[in-house]
């Protein structure tokens, strides 16, 4: 869980930030931002906030993949 935690936020930012100072805020964000959501849905339905943070962040990096292949079309 440790390391999903760690690599989810850094992978969905590097697919869709330029520069690496700016990829890097981006991870901060959705780490932050997966670690809220995660925490939130967890209370609200009453399942693991560990596991239910990994899922939001996981749901982030495919998010961040579909918004890279939108930005650039298929060639």
């Amino acid at each position: 869980m440790i390391y999903s935690l760690m690599t989810s936020p850094a992978v969905a930012a590097f697919q869709i930030a330029r520069g690496h100072g700016r990829a890097m805020l981006a991870a901060a964000l959705i780490g932050a931002g997966s670690g809220l959501a995660g925490f939130f849905i967890s209370a609200a339905t009453d399942l693991p906030t560990g596991a239910t943070t990994v899922i939001v962040a996981s749901l982030a990096v495919v998010a961040a993949i579909g918004v890279r292949r939108l930005a650039r079309p298929l060639q």
